[in-house]
């Protein structure tokens, strides 16, 4: 939700982006005369337009999700890291607090 602020909500504009301008497409090509075989030829080439810009939204829907996921993944061994290493001081702590009580 965060990443989502920060980022602008990216993801729902583009989704946006794409939907309206299918619709947008569509509704012009519809008022549009024209002959049956350039109607086809043009939806075909809108299409394979529609199709690309697609496939590239997902790749970089793709490489923003590696890149979190890899920022998540480092942000987590650095807390289990940092975790470790304070159970590991309060346990020496402990042990010096202990050691100094049997000794008295």
């Amino acid at each position: 939700m965060a990443n989502e602020k920060q980022n602008g909500g990216g993801g729902s504009f583009w989704s946006g982006l794409m939907i309206g301008a299918i619709i947008g497409g569509a509704v012009a090509m519809f008022l549009t005369p024209k002959r049956g075989e350039e109607m086809r030829q043009e939806l075909i080439r809108r299409g394979e337009g529609v199709r690309t810009r697609a496939e590239d939204l997902a790749e970089q829907a793709r490489d923003a999700y590696e890149e979190q996921k890899s920022k998540i993944q480092q942000a987590v061994e650095e807390a289990r890291t940092a975790s470790a290493e304070t159970a590991e001081e309060m346990l020496s702590r402990y042990r010096q607090e202990a050691e100094g009580r049997t000794e008295t």
